[in-house]
C-alpha cells in the first residue's frame, strides 16, 4: 500500500481542484466560468479514475500497464479540453478521407455546371440543425480570401447559399482541400 501513496495524492489533488473549480463556476456568470467548468469536470473524473485504479487494479492482480491504459481515456479527454487544437488535428485525417472518398461524385457534379469561370457548388455533409460542415467548390477561389476582400459579384452570387447564410462573407471555417475545393462550415 505504501507504493500507492503518490497515486492517491495525485488523484485526490485532481478531485479537489476539480471540485473547487466547479464550485467557483457555480458563482460565475461570465465566459471565464463556462470555460473553467469543462476542465474542472475532466480533472474531477480523472482524479476518481486514478483513485479507483489505485484501489482496484492491484487487488485484481493487474499491473500498472493496465492502469495506464485505463487512465489514457480521461487523460485524452482532459488534454482535448485544455488544448482544443488537439481535437482539430485528430479531425483532419477523417475530413480528408471523407473528401477523397466522395471526390469522384463532386467532380462529376462540377463537370456538369456551366463553364463560365464562376462555377460554385456546395456539398453539405450534414451536422446539427443550425450548423454543419461540407465541401465547397469555388472556381474563383474568392471563398478563401479574407473577409471583405471578395468581389461584389461574388457576394451577390453567394447571398442565398449555406456558405454565407444571407450575408456577404463565409460565416465559418474555410480550409483549402486543393483544386478549388474547400472544407467549409455552414451556418444555415
Amino acid at each position: 500500500m505504501s507504493r500507492l501513496w503518490p497515486w492517491w495524492l495525485l488523484g485526490s489533488t485532481f478531485v479537489l481542484v476539480g471540485t473547487i473549480g466547479c464550485f467557483l463556476d457555480a458563482f460565475t456568470d461570465d465566459v471565464t466560468g463556462t470555460l473553467l467548468f469543462l476542465p474542472c469536470v475532466a480533472l474531477f473524473v480523472m482524479g476518481w479514475a486514478i483513485i479507483i485504479s489505485a484501489l482496484i487494479l492491484p487487488r485484481l492482480g493487474l499491473g500498472w500497464r493496465v492502469a495506464m491504459i485505463v487512465l489514457s481515456v480521461p487523460a485524452t479527454v482532459l488534454a482535448m479540453l485544455v488544448w482544443p487544437q488537439i481535437t482539430a488535428a485528430y479531425q483532419y485525417p477523417g475530413i480528408r478521407l471523407h473528401f477523397l472518398s466522395d471526390f469522384p461524385k463532386y467532380s462529376q457534379y462540377v463537370a456538369g455546371l456551366p463553364k463560365n469561370g464562376k462555377r460554385f457548388a456546395e456539398f453539405n455533409w450534414g451536422g446539427m440543425l443550425f450548423a454543419s460542415d461540407g465541401i465547397t467548390y469555388d472556381e474563383t477561389d474568392e471563398v478563401a480570401l479574407p473577409a471583405g476582400q471578395q468581389s461584389a459579384d461574388w457576394k451577390r452570387r453567394m447571398k442565398n447559399t449555406d456558405l454565407t447564410c444571407g450575408g456577404d462573407v463565409p460565416i465559418g471555417v474555410v480550409e483549402p482541400m486543393g483544386g478549388h475545393y474547400y472544407f467549409t462550415s455552414f451556418g444555415c
